[in-house]
């Protein structure tokens, strides 16, 4: 197995400076003004960036048929996503070998702001709809220095339509398989000196699976204002209602019969978020200016499992507050450009939760809060030595407090109460260099860190602890990793474009669940060390009135190097991920969209010795028709079927063997095939 990864690796990096040399000596290509991509924290340009950076941008949404921010990053963005349900916003996302709760080592923002929660529950998507998205940006590989906690795989930042003095109104239908329905309108204009925008998106759908309905209804406003010609800020505000089934687990012989079917038929929760994100940029002169963020959110979550060993009826409440101000200096140092970032990231989170025994909530069990507070500064600095090339340090230090009140024994009312501060930094180096205007070749070093979430640190749920609740687990550590990483981007003739990223990620203390021999309940624990070797390749071709042809493809080899496991396996990671989309215009305004996803096989999750069958290899194909007729501009029509085949599989699954249980397998089906029609007009 070492000389496998060893061979990849060498060709891996035998492929980018293969690709420099040829490429470096071509012209330049005359290119569209780029991008600048918000999540640099300096509004720099995927050209400028030393890292594996794709952009999505609204054409792009459009043109693939996405129907939601899931498919799109599946689809576009090289992103791997791992489902419990057929329910788009309960999908996990999954970057650079990362298994289970991968969720927790990508961070996720929208519009600056976090979508990552404190605690182990899963980002919710449908809170981003997907018509609301003006683009969105994908940073591949770890940016803890840059972004702190979370940022360990990658950055996914998605930036939601901003108001315009140019009034325009979008509105769309949709209709689709096991009664789903959906409808977004959107608004933007301005009043005066102040420009607004304002969405509301409904969802609804039975579900492929029994109990896996779901109802999501998203609000948000954008106000924007130019106060003078140095000055802008934007004040925006959302809510987001979401109740939904939640179908669980069958065995393999149950999802061999009938993989729509439940054991769970009553299992089901409501979440109900709200909050708002506070912008301000300030030109201080021709060269520095000054950003902040101030954002606060409140969530709820009203959680019913009828199917835990232990019924659990439980309510969470879950307020975070972040303020994130940053300076940027863009000139130059003795005749040479440089570029400064400076910032301070500040966040509060206050999570509580209480059980209960029955549906009713009349018999209150165990319960507690467990609050975060954090508070980090970083700087990276950028020099060019020359206009090709440029070399980039920058560096993080943070400190992480947790603090809980957990009671322990409701009915005798014993309390205890326990803290815990932990103390991380973070290092990154980079080096950029560009031959020629259409080459970008990069090689980047890191060390990274993940604080554990607080319901890792400390768990509440009565049917998971070793006791009937849990003190603080003061000896679980933070997890901290080394990220090399050597990448080369570039564009031939205007119509192709690749990336190319080569990687070694060295993890130490990876957090996962513990069971105690012999029951259901355990604890969450430091694993032993992992390594990932890995590469993520994107190669396009795109011309105008023809069509558009995409291939990504995801590498990963992710093993333990240490400890009882050595050499084995990580469990729900595939070792290769790809995905081809093509969109082909057609005569009579219609355009053919196809997309083919492969997942090779993988072990099923807590399986870190090997004893269950793996989830096998499996393969989809969706397919698309796109009107969009020459006479009416602004009015599209899409008809889309998924998994056509009706190909029956799942990408997550567990193995809870052990006695007293004995082998103990369980998997969680996808969607078969599914149809949908969507009608959008923009005016």
């Amino acid at each position: 197995m070492h000389v496998s990864r060893r061979t990849i690796m060498q060709l891996s990096f035998a492929l980018i400076a293969t690709i420099s040399a040829q490429t470096a000596v071509s012209a330049p290509v005359t290119t569209n003004a780029p991008i600048v991509v918000t999540a640099s924290r300096a509004n720099r340009t995927a050209e400028e960036m030393p890292a594996n950076v794709t952009v999505i941008t609204e054409q792009n949404l459009h043109d693939s048929g996405a129907k939601d921010v899931v498919s799109a990053l599946e689809t576009l963005g090289g992103v791997y996503f791992r489902r419990n349900s057929d329910n788009p916003g309960q999908a996990e996302v999954s970057m650079r070998g990362f298994g289970q709760n991968s969720s927790g080592r990508v961070l996720v923002l929208v519009d600056g702001q976090r979508l990552n929660t404190s605690d182990m529950a899963n980002l919710d998507w449908l809170r981003i709809p997907v018509d609301s998205v003006e683009r969105i940006e994908v940073l591949h590989g770890g940016q803890t220095a840059l972004y702190g906690d979370y940022a360990v795989a990658g950055v996914i930042n998605i930036i939601t339509h901003q108001p315009s003095d140019q009034p325009s109104t979008t509105i769309s239908a949709t209709v689709g398989s096991d009664n789903t329905y959906a409808g977004h309108i959107g608004h933007s204009g301005s009043v005066g000196d102040t420009r607004y925008i304002a969405d509301l998106d409904w969802r609804t759908s039975d579900g492929w699976r029994d109990n896996s309905q779901y109802d999501n209804t998203d609000a948000r406003v954008t106000l924007s204002h130019d106060w003078n010609e140095g000055f802008a800020t934007d004040l925006s505000s959302f809510y987001t209602y979401n109740s939904y089934g939640m179908p669980g687990y069958l065995t393999l012989a149950e999802m061999r019969q009938d993989p729509r079917q439940t054991d769970m038929p009553l299992d089901n929760a409501t979440t109900k978020t709200f909050g708002g994100n506070l912008v301000g940029k300030g030109q201080i002169d021709a060269d520095s200016r000054i950003e902040a963020n101030l954002s606060a959110s409140h969530r709820e979550i009203i959680s019913d499992f009828y199917s835990y060993f232990v019924p659990s009826f439980s309510d969470s409440l879950l307020d975070s507050y972040a303020f994130s101000p940053r300076y940027i200096d863009d000139s130059d140092w003795a005749g040479h450009r440089n570029n400064l970032l400076v910032g301070v990231d500040l966040g509060l989170e206050k999570y509580s939760k209480q059980d209960y025994t029955d549906p009713a909530r009349t018999v209150p069990q165990d319960g507690g809060s467990l609050d975060r507070a954090r508070a980090g500064i970083y700087a990276q600095d950028e020099f060019w030595l020359s206009q090709q090339v440029s070399m980039s340090l920058g560096a993080r230090g943070d400190l992480c407090r947790y603090a809980s009140d957990v009671i322990t024994n409701i009915g005798t009312g014993a309390a205890s109460s326990s803290s815990k501060i932990d103390r991380e930094s973070a290092l990154d180096a980079a080096l950029l260099y560009h031959p020629t205007d259409n080459v970008k070749l990069y090689a980047r070093a890191s060390t990274l860190f993940r604080d554990p979430f607080v319901d890792e640190m400390a768990t509440l749920n009565p049917s998971f602890a070793p006791t009937n609740g849990t003190l603080m687990n003061t000896n679980l550590k933070p997890e901290i990793g080394e990220q090399l990483e050597v990448g080369a981007t570039f564009t031939i003739d205007k119509e192709w474009s690749a990336d190319l990223s080569a990687y070694r990620l060295d993890m130490k203390d990876e957090i996962a669940w513990f069971s105690l021999p012999g029951s259901s309940r355990g604890y969450n624990s430091n694993l032993d060390q992992t390594r990932r070797y890995g590469a993520d390749a994107t190669l396009t071709w795109q011309r105008h009135d023809v069509g558009l042809v995409s291939l990504s493809y995801n590498y990963v080899d992710a093993f333990f190097t240490a400890g009882d496991n050595k050499d084995k396996e990580l469990p729900l990671v595939p070792a290769n991920v790809l995905t081809a989309h093509g969109e082909l215009e057609l005569p009579c305004d219609l355009a053919a969209l196809v997309t083919a996803h492969g997942v090779s096989a993988q072990y099923l999750g807590d399986d870190y010795i090997h004893e269950s069958p793996r989830l096998p290899t499996y393969a989809t194909l969706d397919l698309g028709l796109r009107y969009r007729p020459h006479d009416l501009d602004g009015f599209e029509l899409l008809i889309g079927v998924d998994n056509v085949f009706d190909k029956i599989y799942a990408n997550s699954g567990y193995d809870w063997g052990g006695p007293p249980f004995g082998p103990f397998d369980v998997y969680y089906p996808a969607a078969g095939r599914t149809w949908k029609i969507t009608a959008t007009y923009r005016f």
